[in-house]
C-alpha cells in the first residue's frame, strides 16, 4: 500500500526491503546524486530491550567506518533523529542476497563454478576483516549480498566483535549467530573460543548450502541440533568432487586447533583451480526500485513546461533553471533543476522582457512562459513585500510554517502522522539553503525596522537568537526550514 512521501536529510525513502533483529531496512534515493542506498532504521527504545543492543549498534557503526574493502558493504552516512530516537544507517545498496538466489535456483543450489566464484570473494572479505581485528560471528547466506556483476558483499556486523589490535590471538568470549551455523565448541557451551575458527566453520556450512541446497546439521529442536553439531557427525554428498570434499572437511573439523584458517583456505587447490562452466549461472533476484512511486508523488503537482522549455535531450532551458531552487547542501540536482521552484513567499515572479517576449505574448494570450508558469504554481496575484513580511500570520505563511514543523516533527494532520507536500512551495521549505534563509531573515528584519524602528531588534541580535534556538533543538514555526536540521544530526551524543 502506498504511503506518504518521507524525506530525511537528503534521502527520499521508498518501500521496506527487509527486517532484522534491531530494525527494518528501506530503500532510499539521494536527491542530490540520485544514487540508491539501503537505510537501516533502528529505534533506540527497541535497542534498549535487546541484551547488549546499544553496545552492538555502537560497535557496528565503528566497525563499518573502519572497514574499506571491495567485498565488504560500505557505510555512507549515519543520521540521528533525537526527537524520535531513531538511527538511520545509510548503507551501500545491493540487488539481492545469496539466500534469495538459492531459493530461486534449481534444487536450491548453485553450479560449482558459481559457488567457487562467490567463495573466493567471501574468503577475501573474511581474511580482510580478520586482519583488521574484526570477527563477524554471523556469516550465512542471508548476510551475503550480491551486487550487479556478481560482486559479493559481506554485510550485517551487528553481532561482530572488534578485538584489540595489540593482543595476540583471536579469543572471543561472547557467542552469537544463527543456530545452524554454530561451531561445535559453541554448541558445547564454551565460554572462550577462537573467533577466526568460528567464522571458518560458518564459511564451511555456507559452502555446503551453496553446493547441496541443504545443511550438514539441521533439526527443529535446538537441543538436538546442538547435540549433533557437538558430535560433528555428518555424511558428505557423493556428487561433490574430491577436492571440494577435502575443502569442506578442513572447514568442518570438530577440534578448532586442527581447523583451517581463512588464509589456509585461500591457498587450497579447489579455490585456485579454474572450473568448467558446464551450467548456466543463477541470475540475481533483482527488484525494481521502490522509490519511483514516491518520487512521482513528490512532484505530481508540478506542471510540465511547454516544449519551448525542454530540448530534445530532455534538458531544461536556462529560463526554467533561473527559477529553480538550490538544495540545502549547496548543490543542484538535475532532477531538482528540472522540476523545482522557488518559495512563493520570498521570490518575486519573473518578468519577461517586452522586446524579447513581445511575439510570444501575442501568440500565447499576452503571457510569457515564465509568467504562465508562475501563475499556474502560485496564482496570478503578485505578493508585495509588505504581504510577504506580514505573511507569517496569513494563510500562506502559516502553510509554510506548518510545513516546516511537520518536517521537523515527522507529523502531519490527516495523513497518519506523516507529512506529504501539498505543493512544491511547501516541499522547498525543507531544502532551502542556510545562506538564502539568512538573507531572507535579514530582509524581513530590515523592513520591520523601517516600520517600527523603536521596537525592532538588530539583525545581529535576531540571528543570534535564531542560532540559540536551533542549538537548543526547539521546533519553532518561525524558523521554518531551519527547524528540520535541529532534530536530524550526525552527532550521537546522549543517544547511544
Amino acid at each position: 500500500m502506498f504511503q506518504s512521501v518521507k524525506v530525511i536529510g537528503r534521502y527520499l525513502f521508498g518501500d521496506r526491503l527487509g527486517d532484522g533483529a534491531y530494525g527494518k531496512v528501506k530503500e532510499a534515493l539521494d536527491i542530490i546524486t540520485l544514487q540508491r542506498y539501503a537505510v537501516k532504521i533502528m529505534k533506540n527504545r527497541r535497542i534498549r530491550k535487546i541484551m547488549y543492543g546499544q553496545e552492538n549498534v555502537r560497535r557496528e557503526i565503528q566497525i563499518l567506518r573502519k572497514l574499506n574493502h571491495p567485498n565488504v558493504t560500505r557505510l555512507h552516512d549515519v543520521l540521528y533523529n533525537h526527537a524520535k530516537e531513531k538511527i538511520y544507517m545509510v548503507l551501500e545498496y545491493c540487488h539481492s542476497n545469496l539466500q534469495d538466489m538459492l531459493k530461486a535456483a534449481p534444487q536450491e543450489r548453485l553450479p560449482l563454478w558459481q559457488a567457487q566464484h562467490y567463495l573466493v570473494q567471501l574468503l577475501d572479505a573474511t581474511a580482510y576483516i580478520h586482519s583488521q581485528g574484526v570477527i563477524h560471528r554471523d556469516i550465512k547466506p542471508s548476510n551475503i549480498l550480491i551486487k550487479s556483476g556478481h560482486r559479493l558483499k559481506l554485510s550485517d556486523f551487528g553481532v561482530a566483535d572488534l578485538l584489540d589490535m595489540f593482543t595476540d590471538g583471536y579469543e572471543c568470549t561472547r557467542s552469537s549467530g544463527t543456530h545452524v551455523f554454530q561451531s561445535p565448541e559453541l554448541a558445547a557451551g564454551a565460554t572462550t573460543f577462537d573467533g577466526v575458527k568460528v567464522d571458518v566453520w560458518a564459511i564451511g556450512v555456507t559452502l555446503w548450502n551453496m553446493v547441496t541446497g541443504s545443511y550438514p546439521f539441521f533439526d527443529d529442536n535446538v537441543i538436538d541440533l546442538f547435540t549433533s553439531i557437538a558430535k560433528c557427525e555428518y555424511t558428505m554428498p557423493d556428487h561433490l568432487p574430491p577436492s571440494l570434499r577435502n575443502f569442506i572437511a578442513r572447514t568442518l573439523t570438530r577440534d578448532p586447533k586442527h581447523r583451517a584458517t581463512v588464509w589456509d583456505l585461500q591457498e587450497h587447490p579447489w579455490c585456485r583451480c579454474e572450473l568448467q562452466r558446464d551450467a548456466d549461472p543463477v541470475e540475481l533476484v533483482a527488484k525494481a526500485s521502490t522509490v519511483f512511486p514516491y518520487l512521482e508523488a513528490m512532484y505530481e503537482d508540478t506542471p510540465l513546461s511547454d516544449q519551448g522549455d525542454v530540448d530534445e535531450a530532455g534538458f531544461v532551458s536556462p529560463d526554467m533553471i533561473a527559477v529553480s531552487r538550490r538544495s540545502s547542501f549547496g548543490h543542484t540536482s538535475p532532477l531538482i533543476r528540472s522540476r523545482s521552484r522557488s518559495r512563493a513567499s520570498n521570490v518575486s515572479p519573473p518578468s519577461s522582457s517586452p522586446q524579447s517576449d513581445r511575439g510570444d505574448r501575442a501568440s500565447r494570450g499576452g503571457q510569457g512562459t515564465l509568467r504562465r508558469l508562475w501563475n499556474s504554481l502560485f496564482g496570478s496575484e503578485r505578493s508585495t513585500s509588505r504581504e510577504r513580511s506580514a505573511g507569517r500570520g496569513n494563510s500562506a505563511g502559516s502553510n509554510i510554517s506548518s510545513g516546516a514543523v511537520s518536517i521537523a516533527s515527522g507529523g502531519g494532520g490527516g495523513n497518519g502522522g506523516r507529512w506529504k507536500p501539498n505543493s512544491m512551495g511547501q516541499l522547498a521549505v525543507s531544502a532551502i539553503s542556510e545562506e538564502q534563509e539568512g538573507e531572507d531573515e535579514d530582509q524581513h528584519q530590515h523592513q520591520h525596522q523601517q516600520r517600527q524602528p523603536a521596537r525592532s531588534a538588530s539583525t545581529e541580535d535576531l540571528n543570534e537568537s535564531r542560532r540559540g534556538s536551533v542549538r537548543s533543538g526547539h521546533d519553532d514555526a518561525t524558523e521554518r526550514g531551519r527547524s528540520h536540521s535541529s532534530t536530524i544530526t550526525r552527532n550521537p551524543d546522549a543517544f547511544l
